[in-house]
């Protein structure tokens, strides 16, 4: 809900679909979303499976989620075909290591398995940065 209002706010001519598998988080980021009077944003529920996206995309933003997902390579394929041409993935997921936020180092993707796992779904990685965020990776993919 944090960042699908803060895409809003600059996506004026476009839509931005809030996606999670809780329906009330769903509910909640639409009712925050009508308080501030942002039209242009869809909820989507869901399911481990699938975003379930109704039409293309430009940008999937998946935030601290991709640790949770399973049969990721499966599920960013998928994903794949409903992004527009040049259109890109951008995943934030927590580093390795005792950190004061996330999960445990159990729970944790290496940044290798990131890249090897989304590679196998079909993308290209264009930007990794280590460095941006305190205790998150962040990787930009396109479609190969």
């Amino acid at each position: 809900g944090y960042f699908a209002i803060r895409f809003a706010k600059h996506v004026r001519s476009g839509v931005v679909y809030a996606v999670d598998i809780e329906e009330t988080m769903v509910d909640w980021v639409l009712k925050r979303a009508a308080r501030k009077r942002l039209e242009n944003v869809v909820g989507v529920v869901a399911s481990a499976d699938s975003a379930k996206l109704p039409g293309a995309v430009d940008l999937v933003f998946v935030s601290n989620t991709y640790h949770h997902i399973n049969e990721r390579s499966s599920y960013f394929s998928r994903l794949h075909r409903k992004l527009r041409k040049g259109g890109r993935v951008v995943i934030v997921d927590f580093k390795m290591g005792k950190l004061p936020v996330g999960p445990p180092d159990s729970h944790k993707i290496s940044p290798k398995r990131v890249e090897n796992e989304m590679s196998a779904a079909g993308y290209r990685l264009v930007r990794r940065d280590d460095k941006l965020l305190p205790y998150q990776h962040l990787f930009e993919f396109v479609a190969k």
